[in-house]
């Protein structure tokens, strides 16, 4: 991969929150690049780092409460954990967009929505107050919402909740970004209004050579959307492959647990497949996998020593003592 062809490059990131005796690690040496003109989707339960990774790359993780610990993060060659706040207030919403996952939280609500929307454009384009209003009404169309002239001038409070979504995904794409970053950007959409969003995702990218973090938990939209996927569990990437190879081929049983419980056209049964256990607590210490109590495959390695993210066959990338044994020659058992 050509260093031209990198838009943005993250390289050990540690990140984490303060309680009230130390710093608990959220994300945990987390390193992957992404192209430009990329789609790449970060899947995972919740609490496993997706929403942190992404809060450290807009340069909001310290709003949030939480601290970068160590690591860098470049775009286009530019180091954003340098950036004094100002500078990353130019960035965010202009070259580096987020639609955040809960809008009634990131909506302001003593502001109509048009306003907000016109307050993103005139931050980082000189144009007319009456343009921006225009250009909103625009995009508020293109994001599917129908009367667009008349919910520019409401407030958050009076939209649903999908319209909320609607609106939070127009600000984000205004501005047409380099980079879009959508934190579950179809969750409390119908499937007819999901497939429209999709669809201007796709469309975005397409025009603009606009790249896509997309975080997510339904593998649906993944396969839809993601030219590579990153699997993280529990502050760590487990398993990176491109989208064909991980949905045809996974490596690490945790991905395989994921994809099992998945329902499937033409897979007659009952039951889905589920993942024994649960994701274990930040501050939780453990010496080995953190994936080793859920794990059907575990051994006496897992429970003692953390796996490397090692490349394996197919071109993908697995954090597991199972495919490290079979690189070395080593007995499984």
């Amino acid at each position: 991969m050509s260093q031209t062809d990198i838009l943005l490059q993250v390289e050990n990131l540690k990140a984490g929150f303060k309680n009230d005796k130390e710093i608990v690690p959220a994300v945990n040496d987390v390193s992957f690049t992404v192209k430009k003109g990329e789609t790449i989707g970060l899947v995972g339960e919740s609490g496993c780092g997706k929403s942190v990774t992404s809060l450290s790359i807009m340069g909001l993780l310290k709003h949030n409460s939480g601290k970068i610990l160590d690591g860098k993060i470049n775009f286009n060659g530019k180091d954003l954990l340098s950036l004094s706040e100002k500078e990353m207030r130019d960035i965010r919403g202009n070259i580096i967009s987020m639609v955040f996952q809960e809008p009634m939280t990131s909506l302001n609500p003593v502001f109509k929505v048009g306003i907000q929307i016109q307050e993103a454009i005139e931050c980082h384009q000189k144009i007319s107050k009456k343009q921006a209003k225009q250009l909103s009404i625009d995009i508020l169309k293109q994001v599917g919402i129908p009367r667009a002239e008349r919910i520019v001038n409401e407030y958050p409070h009076q939209l649903s909740g999908g319209m909320r979504q609607r609106v939070m995904i127009a600000m984000g794409m205004v501005c047409q970004p380099e980079l879009l970053i959508a934190d579950e950007p179809t969750t409390a959409l119908d499937v007819t209004i999901q497939a429209q969003i999709l669809e201007l995702m796709k469309d975005l990218k397409q025009k603009n050579q606009t790249s896509i973090i997309l975080i997510t938990h339904d593998l649906g939209v993944v396969a839809e959307m993601c030219d590579r996927v990153m699997v993280m569990y529990s502050g760590k990437i487990v398993e990176e492959a491109d989208v064909y190879t991980l949905f045809q081929n996974p490596k690490h049983p945790y991905t395989k647990g994921l994809l099992a419980s998945t329902p499937k056209i033409r897979q007659h049964t009952n039951r889905l497949g589920s993942i024994p256990g649960s994701v274990p607590s930040l501050n939780e210490k453990m010496d080995g996998c953190r994936f080793a109590p859920r794990c059907p495959f575990v051994m006496k390695k897992c429970k003692v020593q953390m796996p490397d993210l090692i490349s394996v066959e197919d071109g993908s990338s697995c954090r597991c003592w199972l495919h490290e044994s079979e690189r070395m020659g080593v007995a499984t058992s």
